[in-house]
């Protein structure tokens, strides 16, 4: 059997964890807010650099006024305001053709689709607002990365991986 070290090798899109989230929301039909996407998608990488050393998404995150952003979460999600996300992300690609190809984006693997249940099962009762709380705290690493209110300043890697492993390790 392998370690969770061992499979979780890959950086996956940042609208394949969230479609993670979103179909287990659906299953306990629990609505989703776009602000709390952005903050399980970022406690997630949080946990699975801390556990793997290797990224699980594959975009940086942006340090804005209201905490951690995932900008292609953002423009995903912002038509929905704070109102619950009623779709999955999806990505476009163009074939040889010029047609437009709409995939959804998911998880493949089990340990990371496993990891990402284990976020949902200890955050999911907490609003967006909660979870932007929790990320917002003194000596988090968008605290470190925010710089005087300007948006989208990057949260470095290594930075997120040292908090949450701190976490882990209780």
């Amino acid at each position: 059997m392998k370690t969770i070290q061992e499979e979780c090798n890959m950086a996956y899109l940042a609208k394949a964890v969230a479609n993670k989230f979103l179909d287990l929301a659906q299953q306990e039909k629990k609505p989703l807010t776009q602000m709390q996407i952005q903050k399980l998608v970022y406690i997630s990488h949080g946990f699975h650099l801390a556990l793997t050393n290797e990224p699980l998404i594959d975009e940086n995150v942006q340090a804005w006024q209201y905490g951690p952003v995932i900008s292609s979460l953002y423009d995903e999600f912002r038509g929905f305001g704070n109102q619950p996300i009623t779709r999955k992300a999806t990505t476009t690609t163009i074939d040889d053709d010029f047609n437009a190809i709409h995939t959804t984006p998911m998880i493949t693997d089990n340990q990371t689709s496993r990891l990402v249940k284990a976020v949902w099962d200890k955050y999911k009762i907490y609003s967006g607002a909660n979870l932007s709380n929790l990320t917002h705290q003194d000596g988090t690493p968008w605290s470190i990365a925010f710089d005087n209110n300007k948006p989208s300043s990057t949260i470095d890697n290594q930075t997120i991986q040292n908090y949450y492993s701190q976490l882990l390790a209780g």
